[in-house]
């Protein structure tokens, strides 16, 4: 086992959920997750049972504090690293693997890494605050030189939900503080002890969530904070503290003493601060930090300053309960109006359609479930004088369901005289939400002004790269997505593209992989029909391929790696089905008849249910040169069927290599064939392969858990736009 993760848990049932959600989308996949329930008297701690993982376990003790709760963690935990994730906050995905890539590269001899993270409600990241601060990233010692300033500033940012460590190291120094049942500051004596006696990693990149706006005692904005532990009893860090380092230590402890003072004072504990003054300071520390403010704050002054500051500072301390917005509850309806371009039940509308099924029976199930009111808003392209087509596949499905759908006629790609049209639907839905799924619909939210008006989330599901006319513009995401409040996208390859090349900055971006339930009823009935109807006879092995027929799907070079297949294995008697149909069929069926293999390659054009391919298919490749988090990788998985893929965007976040699929580089034709080669071959492979596929849409891609998490996000875009209203 290389990584446990513990979360203490009391009294997080709103947020626990997305917690877990964020640790069962971690690209690194060795760890076990312990959840210990501190005394919860919610139902957090069902919530957490009933987490469909078989990596976590809960264990529960009598309320004692979270230093005690992670100790109890640590005292079960079985791997080489320890993680502390708390219930209210989030990794992104890469966090883990990330951190263990930092540790096992830096050597033996350090003993944790702690990474950057975003700070909610705010949504910024804590990089540039670092850097100020003299933070850097890589690798560093404490020392006598060590400025006292940068001392305090890396154990400040030392925190449990972003800093990965070595579990011998953790134990060795006593784990966290955990008497009187210490509820704040827990953490600092034990960073304070590592930080005096190891070495450590920073690494600036924000890979964690830290959601101020859902702590309880780590929210100081409306009050003192308590005395943390090394300031009412230094003796732990005295006794760890090397002979040569006490002075350095103790010009710490006067710094954060002074910190201290200077904010008991502002909240009117003078007296308190004078207290912690006498004790850790003297006149030769007046070139510390906060010295002097603290100084003043711990006299009678202190208060009266700190009164004058709030009210000329915080005018809305003393507004009155009704001038403050209402936020949504577990009890209120979230009103999203969703515009989607769409004709057919693809991918981008499988997603739409899904989260409304999912989240009407999450509504009927659960308590903790706010009700979705959803309708949405796609476009008719119909030809001049003809009649709006409203009976299209993706209109009947979402009729089907029960959705509401406003049909906009419009005469071109971008035909900008819709945006009257789409402000009246939004003026007579008045959602309390608009969420947009293609460039087109971002840019019409942009240009209609409505994002000035509604809370506006973007998906971003990648690009298209059809034409030339499609390439430009795709680059109206340059304008449309940094005026988004929160752009949700599939893969942390596109966040991280989205911040390089659109200008969206990382913090208002969330990753989420798509989902998919599992697949449970049998189509081999359809399946041997379909194989006849197709003449595959019943000793060929089939070759399988799904997706639109588009250049970024790069159907040509699987085409090119099925002939290198049948040139160096002659023996295998096999067949390409591709299913799919899009702008690059004719060159395709160009190209395979250029090479002689035509009759070995069949092209089946769009299937609404592709169930029975996968039934009798043998192998799902994938080559594509640009991927997010891709449905008909996650419908393979469901099904058990194996899947040769390239390593693009997020296909290696979803599956690994050799695990649970083989990866090959993109347009690597030949490894493309060897890898299909060594499946059809290797029969104990394959199995080992898809039954590790399949255990993952369980544990990582269950829908329930994508729904809830989208809502959580939803919910917070509205609070948030309620907040800066105010």
């Amino acid at each position: 086992m290389k990584v446990s993760i513990i979360i203490p848990l009391y009294n997080k049932a709103p947020y626990v959920r997305r917690a877990l959600d964020s640790i069962a989308a971690q690209t690194f996949a060795d760890f076990e997750t312990i959840v210990v329930d501190d005394g919860s008297t919610d139902d957090g701690p069902e919530i957490a049972a009933a987490y469909p993982d078989a990596r976590l376990r809960l264990i529960r003790q009598d309320n004692s504090g979270p230093g005690a709760a992670r100790n109890a963690g640590i005292a079960q935990a079985r791997g080489e690293f320890l993680a502390f994730l708390d219930a209210d906050d989030e990794w992104l995905p890469n966090y883990l693997a990330e951190g263990v890539r930092l540790l096992e590269s830096s050597g033996p001899e350090v003993a944790s890494v702690t990474c950057g993270y975003i700070e909610y409600p705010s949504g910024a990241s804590t990089e540039n605050v670092w850097r100020r601060r003299g933070i850097t990233a890589g690798v560093h010692r404490i020392h006598l030189g060590t400025s006292p300033s940068l001392f305090v500033s890396m154990l400040a940012y030392m925190s449990p939900w972003s800093t990965l460590a070595r579990a011998e190291v953790i134990r060795k120094w006593g784990g966290f503080y955990d008497r009187e049942k210490c509820r704040y500051g827990e953490d600092a004596t034990l960073w304070f002890k590592i930080l005096l006696n190891e070495t450590v990693a920073f690494n600036l990149q924000p890979l964690a969530c830290f959601h101020r706006e859902a702590s309880g005692l780590s929210n100081n904005l409306n009050g003192s904070r308590p005395i943390e532990p090394f300031l009412k009893d230094a003796s732990d860090i005295e006794a760890a503290c090397p002979a040569e380092l006490r002075d350095l230590a103790s010009r710490v402890i006067a710094i954060r003493a002074a910190k201290t003072a200077c904010v008991l004072g502002y909240w009117g504990h003078w007296r308190e601060a004078r207290s912690l003054m006498r004790q850790f300071t003297s006149a030769k520390n007046w070139r510390l930090p906060y010295h002097a403010p603290a100084l003043v704050c711990s006299t009678p002054v202190g208060p009266l300053l700190g009164a004058a500051w709030r009210v000329v500072n915080n005018p809305l301390v003393s507004a009155p309960a009704h001038a403050v917005s209402r936020r949504p509850t577990s009890e209120s309806k979230i009103k999203i109006l969703a515009i989607v371009e769409a004709t057919t039940v693809n991918a981008l509308a499988k997603n739409v359609l899904e989260f409304q099924r999912v989240a009407s029976e999450l509504e009927q199930q659960s308590s903790d479930f706010p009700g979705i009111e959803l309708s949405l808003v796609t476009f008719d392209r119909a030809s001049s004088g003809s009649e709006a087509r409203s009976d299209n596949e993706f209109v009947s499905a979402a009729r089907e369901l029960g959705v509401e759908i406003d049909i906009v006629q419009e005469r071109r790609r971008f035909d900008l005289n819709v945006i009257s049209a789409l402000r009246q639907i939004v003026a007579q839905r008045v959602p309390d939400i608009v969420v947009t799924h293609s460039v087109k619909s971002h840019f019409l939210v942009l240009r209609s002004r409505l994002w000035r008006a509604f809370p506006w989330v973007a998906f971003h599901h990648g690009y298209t790269s059809t034409d030339r006319k499609m390439r430009l513009y795709n680059q109206f995401d340059r304008w449309s997505l940094p005026k988004a409040d929160r752009v949700i996208t599939v893969c942390e390859a596109f966040a991280q593209d989205l911040a390089r090349t659109k200008g969206v900055a990382r913090a208002r971006v969330s990753v989420k992989h798509n989902s998919i339930r599992p697949q449970s009823s049998s189509v081999a009935e359809e399946a041997r029909a379909l194989r006849e109807q197709l003449r595959i006879a019943d000793d060929e092995r089939i070759v399988l391929a799904v997706g639109r027929l588009s250049r970024e799907k790069a159907h040509a070079d699987l085409i090119e790696a099925f002939n290198h297949l049948r040139a160096t294995h002659p023996d295998l008697k096999a067949k390409f089905v591709i299913v799919g149909d899009g702008p690059e069929r004719d060159n395709l069926e160009t190209l395979a008849a250029s090479l002689g293999i035509s009759d070995r390659i069949i092209f089946t054009g769009h299937e609404s249910d592709v169930r029975p391919y996968y039934e009798f298919a043998d192998v799902l490749a994938n080559s594509s040169h640009s991927e997010g988090s891709p449905y008909v990788l996650l419908e393979a998985m469901s099904i058990g069927l194996p899947i040769v893929a390239t390593a693009v965007g997020g296909v290696p976040e979803m599956l690994k290599d050799e695990d649970s699929a083989l990866l090959v580089p993109a347009r690597n034709r030949k490894a493309m064939a060897a890898a299909i080669a060594r499946l059809l071959s290797d029969e104990k492979l394959a199995k080992t392969l898809s039954k590790n596929a399949t255990g993952l849409v369980a544990t990582r891609f269950s829908p329930e858990a994508y729904v809830r998490s989208l809502t959580e996000i939803y919910r917070e875009v509205i609070r948030g736009r309620a907040r800066r209203g105010r």
